[in-house]
C-alpha cells in the first residue's frame, strides 16, 4: 500500500521541479546579480582617483572577509574538496584575469569600444557551453544573444561605428589599440571560461566559488601592486572608504547570485541575461551621474531589456511547451513515445524469434 503513495510523491516532486518558478529561478538570480553589478559599476566611476588594481584589491578583500564567517559557521570544506578543486581554481584565476583584462582595455582604448568587446562574452559562453558541457543552444538563444549584443553596441556606441566629433583625439598608437583590443577579447573569453567552470560546480556550496575568486583577486592584485612599487592610501573624508565598502558588498552579492544562477540555469542563458548589467548601469548613470541619453542608448537599453523579458517568459513556460521542453534539454512526450516505438521495432528485428 505504501508504493502508490511513494510513486505519487515522486511525481509531485518531479512536477514541482519543472514548475514555472523552478524554471525561472536561475534567470531571476542572474537578473538580481546584474543589479548588484550595475551598482558596482557606479561605485567604480565614483572612485576614479584610486588606481584600478587597488579598487579590485579592496573589493576582493571585503568579499573574502564577509564570505568567510558563513563558510566557517556552516563548516563547509573550502580546501579539502579535492574533487572540485581544479574547477574552483579555474573559476578564481579566470575570473580575476578577466577583470584585469577589462581594466587594461578600459585604460588603453575608448571606453565604448572596450565595453562592446567585453560584452561579446555571451557569444563565446553559448558556444563553449554547447561543445564542452553539451548544453542546448538553439535558434532562440542565438537570436536573443545577437539582439542583446546589438543593444550593447547601441548603448556603448563604439568609435569604430559611430563617429564622435566632440571626443578628444586618441593619443594611443595603432599597436596599442590592437593590443588593447586583443586583451579585451581575452577578457571576454576568460569570462566565458569562468562561467563554464561554475557550471561544473553544481554540487558545491555557492559561497565557495565566491571565496576562491575573492582570494585569487587579493593575491594577484597584491602582487601587481608590489610589482608596481606604489600603493595609494584611501583618502578619508571624501566618502572613498564608504564607496569601497559598498563596492565590496555589491561585488559579494553579485558574485553569490551569479554563482547560484549558474548552478540552476544553463551558462548560455545566464551569459545572455548578464547583458542586462550594461542597461541597468546606463539607467544608474542617468539618475546619478547626469548622463545625457540619446535615441541610440534608449533603443539599446530597450532592446536588452526586451530580450531579457523574452528569456524569462520562455523559461517560465509562457511560450509554446515544445520550446520550453527542448530548452530544458528534454524531448516532448510525442517524440519520446515515437523514439520508444522505433527502438522496440529495431530490437524485435535484431533478435530472432524462438519457437
Amino acid at each position: 500500500m505504501s508504493r502508490p503513495k511513494k510513486k505519487k510523491a515522486e511525481e509531485k516532486e518531479n512536477t514541482e521541479d519543472f514548475s514555472p518558478l523552478r524554471r525561472t529561478l536561475g534567470v531571476i538570480f542572474a537578473m538580481a546579480s546584474c543589479v548588484f553589478f550595475a551598482f558596482s559599476s557606479l561605485f567604480v566611476k565614483l572612485l576614479r582617483e584610486i588606481p584600478p588594481q587597488e579598487v579590485v584589491f579592496f573589493r576582493s578583500l571585503v568579499q573574502v572577509i564577509f564570505v568567510l564567517p558563513p563558510l566557517i559557521y556552516s563548516e563547509v570544506p573550502v580546501f579539502e574538496d579535492t574533487k572540485h578543486l581544479p574547477f574552483l581554481c579555474v573559476r578564481g584565476i579566470a575570473g580575476t584575469l578577466a577583470l584585469c583584462c577589462q581594466f587594461y582595455a578600459f585604460q588603453h582604448m575608448p571606453l565604448a569600444d572596450a565595453t562592446v568587446i567585453v560584452f561579446s562574452s555571451p557569444i563565446f559562453t553559448g558556444v563553449l557551453a554547447h561543445f564542452l558541457l553539451g548544453e542546448a543552444w538553439g535558434l532562440f538563444d542565438a537570436l536573443a544573444t545577437f539582439l542583446c549584443f546589438i543593444g550593447v553596441v547601441l548603448i556603448a556606441r563604439p568609435t569604430f561605428l559611430f563617429a564622435r566629433q566632440t571626443e578628444p583625439a586618441n593619443e594611443e598608437s595603432d599597436f596599442e589599440q590592437i593590443t588593447a583590443s586583443l586583451v579585451a577579447l581575452c577578457g571576454a573569453i576568460l569570462t566565458s571560461i569562468a562561467l563554464i567552470a561554475i557550471r561544473k560546480l553544481k554540487g558545491v556550496n555557492f559561497l565557495v566559488p565566491v571565496f576562491y575568486v575573492g582570494l585569487s583577486s587579493v593575491v594577484l592584485t597584491t602582487g601587481a601592486i608590489l610589482a608596481a612599487g606604489s600603493f595609494q592610501s584611501v583618502i578619508c573624508g571624501h566618502s572613498h572608504e564608504w564607496f569601497l565598502f559598498g563596492l565590496g558588498m555589491c561585488g559579494l552579492g553579485g558574485q553569490a547570485l551569479l554563482t547560484k544562477s549558474l548552478q540552476l540555469e544553463r551558462a548560455g542563458v545566464v551569459a545572455l541575461v548578464r547583458t542586462l548589467d550594461i542597461a541597468l548601469a546606463f539607467i544608474l548613470q542617468l539618475l546619478f551621474l547626469d548622463y545625457a541619453a540619446n535615441i541610440y542608448s534608449i533603443t539599446g537599453a530597450a532592446l536588452v531589456l526586451g530580450c531579457n523579458v523574452l528569456v524569462i517568459l520562455k523559461r517560465g513556460g509562457c511560450l509554446p511547451t515544445k520550446e520550453v521542453e527542448e530548452s530544458e534539454g528534454k524531448l516532448p512526450e510525442e517524440k519520446q513515445s515515437l523514439m520508444g516505438t522505433v527502438k522496440k521495432q529495431l530490437y524485435a528485428k535484431m533478435i530472432p524469434k524462438s519457437y
